[in-house]
């Protein structure tokens, strides 16, 4: 099944993260359950790509779909609520809070998005944690940990309200994330958009869509 699918979008931001930005015409299909990987040089694109797929940001002209409806173009507050149901990110920097430890930056979203229960917010905090190696570390000061670590918070910061697509917006650390994300695939099945620079980390996708220049270069399985 697709999870998300672009059709012939195109945008244009002249002053993106410090310069222009632009995508040309991209249409794309990202199948269910898969690590796809989004890979181009700076101000090919990529990042710009993302945010439009990840509904932070709005292309000027095309459509997205989730799952087979239309979430794009749509009201800046429905693409909100389709991002804290449906959506998880790891940006490039951690993005924690110091004042917060290890477990409370994880369990945020529970709170800030859905009010959830103390109980079961706890117990999914604590899955995730034994998940990514990180138990030992609840209560220590999110950022009394190194930037790896830092990064595998973050990670559990996306995860913790279960979504069903997970963006990796050019984590600066992306050695940390590989082996947990690939299993995250292959045993639960969500699906993960992954941008970036070229590198080692392209060689875990199961598709490779390289971009330049605002256009796709080429897309393939890995």
């Amino acid at each position: 099944m697709t999870a998300l699918r672009c059709s012939r979008i195109r945008c244009t931001r002249p002053d993106w993260n410090g310069g222009p930005a632009c995508v040309h015409e991209i249409t794309a299909d990202f199948a269910e359950a898969r690590l796809h990987a989004i890979a181009g040089p700076p101000r090919s694109g990529k990042t710009l790509l993302l945010h439009l797929l990840g509904l932070l940001d709005e292309p000027d002209f095309g459509r997205i779909e989730l799952f087979g409806e239309t979430v794009s173009p749509a009201p800046d507050e429905i693409r909100r609520e389709i991002r804290n149901a449906s959506f998880g990110f790891v940006f490039a920097n951690p993005c924690l809070l110091p004042a917060f430890s290890v477990a409370e930056n994880v369990a945020m979203p529970l709170f800030r998005i859905s009010s959830a229960d103390e109980l079961i917010a706890h117990r999914r905090v604590c899955e995730l944690l034994d998940l990514l190696d990180l138990g030992a570390h609840a209560n220590a000061p999110a950022t009394s940990l190194d930037l790896d670590g830092q990064f595998l918070v973050a990670l559990a910061r996306a995860l913790v309200h279960r979504p069903r697509v997970l963006f990796l917006v050019e984590p600066a650390r992306p050695a940390p994330l590989l082996a947990p994300v690939r299993r995250l695939v292959d045993d639960s099945g969500i699906t993960v958009l992954w941008g970036g620079v070229p590198g080692a980390w392209c060689d875990q996708a199961d598709t490779l869509t390289r971009l330049d220049t605002g256009g796709v270069l080429t897309a393939a399985a890995t």
